[in-house]
């Protein structure tokens, strides 16, 4: 599992898909702030929750630290200052599968930049681009 820190962004796997939150450290061991439903569990619902670590996992076993690449992320802020801006968003709901997912959230709030690298394999853009980057490299043109 690794031992998360303050404003790490940590992820769940759930087969399919993975769950991402800003880990969030407090006296009684720890809370994320992620995207999930109104009171209950949900990883597809619209709301920016402060939930336990037990109601994030939401029967998962552990969680992974994710270690976001500096070449990547070129400006990755403070922990305090992830959980600052984090915090800041409570109760938004702005969910979108697609353009706007949990994984968005918690990478943002670390980095600034709003990206899922889950949405970028289903992106039908992204998918043409590299079939055409591929085209290129295949045929020099």
């Amino acid at each position: 599992m690794g031992r998360p820190h303050n404003g790490d962004v940590i992820r769940i796997d759930r087969g399919i898909y993975a769950h991402y939150g800003i880990y969030v450290e407090t006296p009684d061991g720890g809370h994320v702030i992620h995207y999930t439903g109104d009171g209950g569990h949900s990883d597809f619902k619209g709301v920016v929750r402060e939930t336990s670590v037990a109601e994030f996992l939401d029967g998962a076993d552990s969680f992974t630290v994710c270690r976001l690449d500096s070449a990547e992320y070129p400006h990755i802020y403070s922990g305090d200052e992830t959980v600052r801006r984090a915090r800041a968003r409570i109760g938004e709901r702005s969910y979108n599968l697609f353009s706007h997912n949990c994984e968005h959230f918690a990478v943002e709030c670390r980095t600034g930049k709003d990206t899922s690298s889950q949405t970028q394999i289903l992106n039908p853009l992204s998918v043409f681009n590299g079939i055409l980057s591929y085209a290129e490299d295949l045929f020099r043109f």
